[in-house]
């Protein structure tokens, strides 16, 4: 068997599906599999982007109902003990008003002490023993019907706890309110928290 001076013999590899996926892949995306992948893109932001957005917002409004719930269990508990006055011990008393604290709400989260010494009604959230649990954007008060203690078992009044926030920094404020009624001596929270302008 003869063999030709410089001839060369040729081999072609088995075309493979896997030869043809490694082309595929080195050939890149066509403009219509980029087209359908953008589009599928887009209507997933579409459908999810006002929920997120209005999410974001519904977590910094929560700030408002937990801190005024906070509040009023610590309201609850300076009103069923005993406080020392000029008279001695008595029962039944309402704090002084307090607040608005701090001064402004914020639009980001502020780190603050209500019992801190330039804080409106100091005196007060000290005596409540209420701080907030971690930075706020909301402005806190608390208003009673009158700051007086009554070692009666039929004292009567009521106290609001109020959250004010500007989310938006539009001037516009977003008010929440938790008010407690003590009629004969019993202490009963308004099962509504009332609320005004929520996102603004």
């Amino acid at each position: 068997m003869t063999c030709r001076r410089g001839a060369r013999r040729s081999f072609s590899a088995p075309v493979t599906a896997a030869t043809r996926i490694a082309k595929t892949a080195r050939a890149g995306l066509s403009l219509v599999e980029v087209t359908l992948i953008v589009s599928v893109v887009a209507i997933v932001l579409a459908a999810s982007g006002p929920a997120f957005f209005r999410a974001l917002r519904m977590s910094k409004v929560a700030e408002a109902p937990h801190q005024l719930a906070r509040l009023e269990a610590h309201a609850a508990a300076y009103y069923a003990a005993p406080q020392q006055t000029a008279v001695g011990l008595r029962m039944g008393c309402f704090p002084e008003p307090a607040g608005p604290a701090p001064a402004q709400p914020s639009e980001t989260p502020i780190a603050i002490v209500l019992a801190g010494p330039e804080t409106p009604g100091a005196a007060t959230w000290l005596a409540l023993g209420f701080e907030p649990d971690g930075p706020i954007r909301f402005r806190y008060s608390v208003v009673p019907s009158a700051a007086v203690c009554d070692s009666s078992p039929h004292a009567s009044g009521s106290i609001v706890m109020r959250a004010e926030g500007d989310l938006d920094k539009d001037g516009t404020l977003s008010l929440f309110e938790r008010t407690v009624s003590i009629v004969d001596g019993t202490w009963t929270p308004d099962p509504l928290l009332f609320v005004r302008d929520r996102t603004e």
